[in-house]
């Protein structure tokens, strides 16, 4: 098992870029430009090769990585749970996803490469939250629609966290708390929202979710 923290910090962006690569896996000199944008190619392609010899080592595997022009991290040998609520996501589990996304992609990790590089992991970041908000979405309407308040409840509440900012998931959920018959739990989620966003955007929260409130 490979633990983010017990390896260096070139060695972590090599690994996060094999996993945001996935099956598809990426091509040996595009990962060299990438996480050494500044380095003379034959210093580039000798740190590469030192860097697969430390992941296979550090595995306890020479199957860890495979392949010589195109690289990726081999399924057999790897667990990722990134990979796993993708596989979830695709197979329409939602509970699955929900369980599955522990944050952010690669949250407070320190990458060392290009500024391509960054742009790519935040991508990354990205689609993976999005699956899960959608997940989150999806549990939070089946509930409802099976007539299960608090549980729908629940979800929106997570989404809200995820999503503190979007007027569209503070309505949802108060939506919901006014249907599992807890007003004051749905004025008071009311009022958070409004002063997240006053605060965090120095602006008023959208009109249509006031006007809402109001009624």
């Amino acid at each position: 098992m490979l633990r983010i923290n017990t390896i260096p910090a070139q060695r972590v962006s090599f690994l996060a870029l094999l996993v945001a690569a996935g099956v598809r896996g990426v091509q040996r000199d595009r990962a060299v430009a990438l996480l050494w944008p500044e380095s003379p190619d034959d210093n580039a392609r000798h740190s590469i090769g030192q860097a697969l010899y430390a992941l296979r080592r550090d595995a306890g595997s020479p199957d860890v990585v495979v392949g010589t022009t195109t690289l990726r991290l081999n399924a057999d040998a790897v667990a990722c749970d990134a990979w796993e609520l993708e596989v979830a996501a695709r197979a329409g589990d939602a509970a699955r996803v929900a369980e599955l996304y522990m944050g952010p992609f690669l949250d407070g990790v320190r990458l060392r490469g290009s500024a391509e590089l960054d742009h790519l992991i935040d991508g990354e970041r990205t689609r993976l939250a999005t699956l899960h908000a959608q997940a989150l979405e999806l549990l939070a309407r089946t509930a409802a629609s099976e007539g299960k308040a608090r549980a729908a409840v629940d979800w929106w509440q997570r989404l809200a966290v995820h999503e503190p900012l979007s007027s569209r998931v503070a309505v949802e959920l108060v939506k919901a708390l006014a249907t599992a018959g807890d007003r004051t739990a749905a004025l008071n989620a009311a009022r958070v929202h409004e002063t997240l966003v006053r605060q965090e955007l120095s602006a008023a929260p959208d009109p249509a979710f006031s006007v809402f409130v109001e009624q």
